[in-house]
C-alpha cells in the first residue's frame, strides 16, 4: 500500500511539473501582432 501511495505522489508531481513547464513556455513564446487603430473624424449632417 505504501508503494502505491509513493507511486501516485510521484506521478502527480510529474504531471504538475510538466503542466507548469508547458504553461510557462507557452506564456513566454506567445507572439501577437500589435494592431494600430486609426481613428478618422467624419461629418454628421
Amino acid at each position: 500500500m505504501k508503494k502505491k501511495n509513493i507511486l501516485t505522489a510521484a506521478v502527480s508531481l510529474s504531471l504538475v511539473a510538466c503542466l507548469s513547464i508547458g504553461a510557462t513556455l507557452a506564456y513566454f513564446t506567445d507572439k501577437s501582432d500589435t494592431m494600430t487603430n486609426v481613428f478618422t473624424t467624419g461629418k454628421v449632417d
